[in-house]
């Protein structure tokens, strides 16, 4: 199972000269089942209830918290854009939430505002005082 994780890069200028054929490496999907790990919030590690992911090819978020029944919500990706930004609505159909998120390894990192309807984070922090 992966996990989730809610909350530089460097640049190469070069001439390559014969280089051998670059291979495809598959684009990081958000389809699949995650298991919540961390949750960081202004800077700060939360407490966190087993909880379980499932991000369907059909556009369709079902969580599975350990104490109550199973939650279904609607979700679109750009992977268009970097970083790759998701758009989910609670139960509701109502509720917008904007985030970006990226996979590394097995982990699924999610950024997004607590505040429904807010502007979408651009980039993965959680400092002092945001939102």
């Amino acid at each position: 199972m992966r996990g989730l994780a809610c909350i530089g890069g460097m640049l190469v200028v070069g001439l390559v000269v014969a280089a051998p054929p670059l291979k495809h490496m598959p684009e990081p999907t958000i389809v699949g089942e995650w298991s919540l790990v961390s949750i960081n919030h202004e800077g700060r590690l939360l407490p966190i209830r087993q909880t379980k992911s499932v991000f369907l090819p059909n556009g369709i978020l079902r969580e599975f918290p350990d104490d109550r029944p199973v939650e279904e919500e609607i979700y679109k990706v750009n992977t268009a854009t970097i970083p790759a930004e998701l758009d989910w609505y609670g139960e509701d159909g109502d509720t917008l939430r904007r985030a970006i998120w990226k996979v590394e390894g097995d982990t699924l990192i999610i950024c997004n505002n607590t505040i429904p309807d807010a502007a979408r984070p651009t980039s993965f922090s959680s400092p002092v005082g945001s939102q």
